[in-house]
């Protein structure tokens, strides 16, 4: 694979949010699936994607010892990092 740029990993960045919007999301509220737990957990909004990116780094870590996986591998997992970043950081600017 050729080596992409910064602003091209930008892009995968917005494209991988937009598919996964769809996945999790609904019309008027992108981030549903987090305020969900923030009722069910007591937390606060921007605290839910971080758990999340949290669980990410810990698979990187497992897979840093060569365990294979059937879905997602490092780079997923560090894009799916980057999103939930920015999502936390939108969530925190909204309040």
């Amino acid at each position: 694979m050729a080596r992409q740029s910064f602003l091209d990993i930008l892009d995968e960045i917005k494209d991988l949010h937009e598919i996964k919007s769809n996945d999790y999301a609904r019309p008027g509220d992108e981030y549903r699936n987090f305020r969900m737990n923030t009722e069910i957990w007591g937390t606060e909004a921007w605290q839910e994607p971080l758990k999340r990116a949290t669980e990410k780094m810990i698979r990187i870590s497992e897979l840093s010892t060569g365990k294979e996986v059937k879905n997602e591998g490092v780079e997923d997992s560090i894009l799916d990092i980057a999103v939930l970043s920015i999502i936390a950081l939108d969530i925190l600017r909204a309040r």
